[in-house]
């Protein structure tokens, strides 16, 4: 049996490690897969039998250009940070590395190869590189370091966005074997029949970042004028700290809940999903909120409008405009008519693209290729 190592930065709750945790749980008997978590932070690996190797490493990231370049080149601080982690890997000898991690570790992957013989993959979640993210002098620098750090890989891209992305910018070896597998989700899990709450509850589930929107979602919100009761649940690790707190005080419709471990039930009590993020992969979090019929809400981040359709499956509303996500809110507040279409379409679409079986159908026939 090959034997596969899967390697996250950690197993916090979140859509990576429910990645990991269902195709890792439904390849077993076919590989022989072990799990290392670079930190020891594995808060979302609950109700899962498999054990996780842990190397609680010291990870100081910074964002600056010259950041991402001494990350990846200068070997010497490489191999001594992650001496340990790559010693284990050469000893156990593994046919095959899958990496679910930030693009910066792949280095680690690149240094095991030079001692052994083994196949590397990188699961690639989100969209690197983005105009309004970066000027053009750090689009060209990033797009060299990635380009470095992904040639030896076997690349996996979550969405359709992902793999444009990175076909754009050249990340992609011709000798290697790149597919797009959507995320999937066990649809079982997510029920139609809701038990509402007194109130009309919205619900966002992602860390809690700028880059994810909460700021401009709460500030929006406070301006909603409704004689309904209403409420704002906030699901996610805070990496906002006091901001996000400062923002909501005062207003007691919104609810700052943290990290759960109890999402179907918590999206079984809501009744309207919204993602006001800007800048994703493939989020499961949103696959979440259709699975459970609800209507959601979403910006027109190219990577959300490739899932949802416009007042087909969802809503759409354009990023830089508060008043567009007002009007949004305050539409589907007024008409449940409109709500059941939506969710009906949103949980049709997630059973005939999105389910987990799918995914790892597709992964089993990529390990195959690759290990044949």
């Amino acid at each position: 049996m090959k034997k596969i190592i899967y390697i996250v930065n950690n197993l916090t709750v979140g859509g990576v490690t429910e990645v990991v945790k269902q195709t890792t749980k439904s390849l077993i008997g076919k590989y022989n897969i072990s799990i290392i978590s670079l930190t020891n932070d594995i808060s979302g690996w609950n109700n899962c039998d498999m054990p996780v190797k842990i190397f609680d490493i010291e990870i100081n990231l910074g964002y600056k250009l010259r950041n991402y370049f001494s990350d990846t080149f200068i070997n010497k601080k490489i191999e001594h940070n992650y001496k340990p982690i790559i010693d284990y890997i050469i000893k156990e000898n593994p046919e095959l590395i899958h990496f679910h991690t930030l693009p910066r570790f792949l280095k680690i992957g690149l240094l095991i190869k030079k001692q052994i013989n083994t196949e590397l993959v990188f699961t690639d979640h989100l969209v690197r590189i983005s105009n309004k993210e970066y000027n053009f002098l750090a689009q060209k620098g990033l797009a060299l370091v990635y380009r470095y750090l992904y040639k030896n890989y076997h690349l996996i891209f979550v969405s359709k966005q992902v793999e444009q992305v990175a076909k754009q910018y050249k990340f992609i070896s011709k000798n290697k074997v790149n597919i797009k597998i959507n995320n999937g989700i066990d649809i079982t899990k997510y029920s139609l029949i809701n038990k509402k709450e007194d109130a009309v509850i919205f619900i966002y589930i992602a860390r809690i970042s700028p880059v994810k929107g909460h700021k401009e979602l709460i500030n929006a919100w406070k301006k909603i004028k409704t004689k309904k009761k209403i409420e704002l649940w906030l699901i996610g690790p805070n990496e906002m700290g006091n901001e996000i707190e400062k923002l909501i005080s005062n207003n007691n419709t919104i609810k700052l809940l943290g990290s759960r471990n109890d999402i179907p039930e918590l999206l079984s009590k809501a009744d309207i999903g919204i993602f006001p993020s800007k800048k994703e992969g493939l989020p499961l979090s949103l696959l979440e909120k259709m699975a459970s019929g609800l209507p959601v809400i979403v910006s027109n981040i190219k990577e959300l409008t490739d899932i949802i359709e416009d007042n087909k499956d969802g809503l759409v509303y354009s990023l830089e405009n508060e008043n567009d996500l007002i009007e949004k809110i305050n539409i589907l507040l007024k008409d449940k008519e409109l709500c059941q279409y939506l969710g009906n379409n949103a949980r049709k679409k997630i059973e005939n693209e999105f389910s987990i079986i799918n995914v790892i159908n597709q992964l089993d026939i990529f390990y195959k290729k690759i290990l044949s």
